[in-house]
């Protein structure tokens, strides 16, 4: 995703189950792209995700 953002973009992911995607989010978690250890990130269900630049 790194090139395809300019500084300032983001891009979000919601993590659930199929047919689960209306239901309400229990969590949010905002990153930095490339300034997180991809192994010490935990996302729950229903965790809406944003990676910014």
């Amino acid at each position: 995703m790194e090139g395809y953002l300019i500084e300032g973009d983001y891009f979000e992911l919601f993590s659930c189950w199929v047919g689960d995607e209306d239901q309400e989010r229990v969590g949010e978690l905002k990153l930095k792209i490339n300034h997180f250890n991809i192994d010490e990130i935990c996302i729950p269900e229903r965790t809406l995700v944003r990676i910014e630049k």
